[in-house]
């Protein structure tokens, strides 16, 4: 049985552009990053061998994708409706 583990937070920890920039890898991707649409915000698959400091992310995806890696976790679930995180900077949009 295989079971994933996922941090879901609030889209308030990415900036207008970053969302303009996930949309635009559901599209196309540039990055070689897994990202799916859902109401309200993107799940995003976090391998565990993402070498994503050779990736051109947005700084606060990126920040978010190393702490997920740090904890183990398989996948980012951003929600309009999750939670805010303290120890992350959010952005007004």
């Amino acid at each position: 049985m295989e079971i994933s583990r996922m941090w879901t937070l609030s889209t308030a920890h990415i900036t207008r552009e970053t969302d303009k920039w996930l949309t635009e890898q559901l599209k196309e991707p540039t990055e070689g990053l897994t990202v799916y649409e859902k109401t309200g915000g993107y799940f995003i698959y976090v391998p565990k061998d993402l070498d994503y400091e050779e990736m051109n992310l947005p700084e606060d995806i990126e920040t978010i994708i190393a702490f997920s890696i740090g904890c183990e976790m398989d996948w980012i679930c951003l929600d309009s409706d999750g939670p805010v995180e303290k120890m992350f900077p959010t952005y007004e949009w």
